[in-house]
């Protein structure tokens, strides 16, 4: 978690890129991203979307969706399998057209009888921020084994500040690696006190 008051938008955004190249630097790792919400910690919501151009729908009606900011790295680093479409590139950068990937689970839900690549799709309450659906990911259970996996809309974390509320300056982040994941541990931690020692890891 980085320091609100230093910490907002873009210099949120560079900071987390910038991090990302350090460890992905680091001996015996082969992919890292970063997330929002881990998939089994405590922290996820579900909220209400707005699909295709639809008109705002009393919450109680309104289609829903749990909500994951990610960077691109993310989903190699998870081992989560792509479907169908693509995944977050270089060209879904900060000022670019937005860019969505959901989960299966989403797809059975919202687009039943269509695919849904090039779906378009946004947050409420978040006026002219039509996201258009890349890919498809396999699913992923949040908040507990038990539970099965709720229709999840990916967004990467470059765009957060127009497709969602704003860019997260709490991410956590994932590493895979070749070899013990804990001697890793240390170093992605010094990469983070390089950066910015205020920064709890």
């Amino acid at each position: 978690s980085l320091p609100p008051t230093q910490y907002q938008g873009e210099r949120t955004v560079a900071f987390y890129a910038q991090l990302i190249d350090r460890v992905r630097a680091l001996p015996g790792v082969q992919s890292v991203g970063a997330v929002h919400d881990l998939p089994l910690g405590d922290g996820y919501s579900t909220l209400s979307i707005l699909l295709d151009g639809s008109p705002p729908l009393p919450v109680s009606q309104a289609p829903t969706a749990t909500p994951q900011i990610v960077t691109s790295g993310y989903f190699a680093a998870m081992g989560i399998p792509l479907v169908r479409g693509r995944l977050f590139g270089d060209e879904d950068g900060a000022k670019a057209p937005l860019v969505a990937v959901v989960n299966e689970a989403m797809v059975r839900k919202h687009w039943p009888t269509r695919d849904p690549i090039g779906a378009t799709v946004r947050m409420a309450g978040i006026e002219d921020a039509w996201a258009t659906v890349v890919g498809v990911v396999k699913d992923v259970r949040i908040g507990g084994f038990d539970r099965e996996a709720p229709p999840t809309l990916y967004l990467p974390h470059v765009q957060a500040e127009r497709s969602w509320y704003f860019a997260p300056a709490r991410l956590s982040l994932v590493v895979r690696t070749s070899g013990d994941p804990m001697a890793v541990a240390g170093p992605a931690r010094a990469a983070v006190r390089a950066m910015e020692p205020e920064a709890p890891v």
